[in-house]
């Protein structure tokens, strides 16, 4: 909160507490711009040879799709990637062979999860994401939105909704 000189801070209308005395609370989460992006390792042709191939491999797919030409472009899609781990305990009762019929379980469960892709966008769903392929992390490259030179979708979720849908 700002003070100017000479006017008096803002006060409560319910307590009469000046504006430093309030609680403060975080603004909404905004959209953050993409920060990287992975390169494509396809070519063009390589696109056009995969969809012929799958266009032509059964032959109960219509002929209208068999000789489908189709010019291709690229498009760069947004993406929140996650890594963490998870370590779940348990415990419960399972059948035995005891007089009771059952007996005690217990135990704890970790996992790690590396680089967990939930898109950015409402029109690409997780498994449409996932049936794209795997990414090399490590061909990573600084994204400026100003400056790109391919098409790319605006990301439409905030990093905690990406979350929730991990």
């Amino acid at each position: 909160m700002r003070a100017s000189p000479g006017r008096p801070l803002p006060a409560c209308l319910f307590c009469g507490a000046d504006a430093t005395e309030l609680i403060t609370f975080d603004p909404p989460e905004t959209i953050e711009d993409p920060e990287g992006m992975i390169p494509f390792e396809r070519t063009g042709a390589d696109a056009q040879a995969a969809f012929q191939a799958f266009a032509t491999s059964s032959l109960w797919y219509p002929g209208d799709l068999r000789r489908a030409q189709l010019q291709l472009r690229r498009l760069l899609l947004p993406a929140w990637a996650f890594s963490g781990e998870i370590e779940t305990h348990y415990t419960g009762l399972v059948s035995a062979s005891t007089r009771s019929g059952k007996r005690p379980v217990a135990g704890v469960h970790a996992a790690r999860f590396h680089q967990i892709l939930v898109p950015a966008s409402r029109t690409l769903s997780l498994a449409e994401l996932s049936r794209l392929g795997e990414y090399d992390e490590s061909r990573l490259q600084p994204f400026d939105p100003e400056t790109a030179e391919l098409p790319f979708e605006i990301p439409e979720l905030t990093r905690s909704a990406a979350l929730g849908r991990a």
